[in-house]
């Protein structure tokens, strides 16, 4: 997530395998955040909602380059 942001990298020119780093590295992020979240309440809850968000553009971007390679 951070490189995407740093960079200003556009989902869309991401390769499969990029955006699986991507969505695994996230994800990570995502189940630490949620379990900090749940012993100690963490001050910006919002990042939850963002992160999870930002995984699921990831998870269809990555489905619609899937259908793409099949159609070649």
């Amino acid at each position: 997530m951070n490189d995407l942001k740093k960079n200003k990298l556009k989902i869309q020119d991401c390769s499969i395998i990029d955006l699986n780093k991507y969505i695994e590295n996230s994800e990570k992020k995502y189940k630490n955040i949620k379990f900090s979240h749940s012993i100690n309440r963490i001050k910006n809850h919002e990042k939850i909602k963002v992160l999870r968000r930002f995984i699921a553009r990831l998870k269809t971007e990555l489905i619609k380059k899937l259908k793409n390679e099949k159609k070649k």
